[in-house]
C-alpha cells in the first residue's frame, strides 16, 4: 500500500480550475495568520500550564 502512494502523481498547480487555486490560497492564507497571531491569555499564563500542575 505504501508503494502505491508513493508512486502516485500530483497534478500541477495548473491542472486546478482558477476558482480552486484562489479557494486555496485564502485558506492557506488564514491558516497562517491564525498560526502566527497567537492571541495573548489574560492571566498571562499559557492554557497548557494549568493542566500540568494536575500531573
Amino acid at each position: 500500500m505504501i508503494v502505491a502512494l508513493a508512486d502516485a502523481v500530483v497534478p500541477p498547480w495548473d491542472a486546478f480550475p482558477e476558482a480552486n487555486r484562489e479557494a486555496v490560497r485564502r485558506l492557506l492564507g488564514l491558516l497562517v495568520e491564525r498560526m502566527t497571531v497567537l492571541p495573548t491569555p489574560a492571566s498571562g499564563r499559557c492554557g497548557d500550564e494549568r493542566d500540568e500542575r494536575r500531573g
